[in-house]
């Protein structure tokens, strides 16, 4: 099984690329899309993200991880909308140890490719959607991404027809 991961902070366009992801493969048996937070337990408590602290966050998404993960291992390839990598970024931004979200996060496999997904922040906050975060912790975690990105933990999106070929690549 192959992960690619699309990260980016909110309404930088990863979910509207993986509907797209979704259609373009839609009769193919061995692609999947995942969303966080859309396991049983996940969708139960995704409405009690704003009352939650960062640990608390680390943990419900990390569940949530486990229960989709048992469901896509018959899989080829896989197409997060986010994985791992937010995880970190959200959780350094929200001040947790990072060694320890790290940590947590380290019984999931490193996805084959993790692939950022920029957005000005005018435009991120111009497209409508909900984003409960401030401008300047956004700020924060463009530039925590800058660092993977920095890092080689990360590649930048290039377009559609771009990730479409890599995916039918590994098909």
């Amino acid at each position: 099984m192959k992960i690619i991961a699309l990260e980016g902070i909110d309404n930088a366009g990863k979910t509207t690329i993986c509907k797209k992801i979704e259609e373009v493969f839609k009769d193919r048996d061995d692609l999947v899309v995942s969303y966080e937070l859309s396991s049983e337990i996940g969708k139960s408590h995704k409405k009690d993200l704003s009352l939650m602290d960062a640990k608390e966050k680390t943990l419900l998404f990390a569940t949530d991880r486990i229960f989709r993960e048992k469901e896509y291992k018959k899989y080829k390839v896989v197409v997060c909308d986010r994985y791992i990598y937010s995880a970190f970024v959200y959780r350094e931004m929200e001040g947790c140890d990072i060694e320890w979200v790290k940590s947590v996060n380290s019984i999931f496999d490193e996805p084959y490719l993790n692939i950022y997904c920029d957005v000005d922040l005018d435009e991120a906050f111009k497209r409508g959607g909900y984003i409960p975060y401030t401008r300047d912790e956004l700020k924060i975690c463009k530039d925590i991404y800058s660092r993977y990105i920095d890092d080689k933990k990360m590649i930048n999106y290039k377009g559609f027809e771009w990730l479409v070929s890599k995916i039918k690549r590994l098909l």
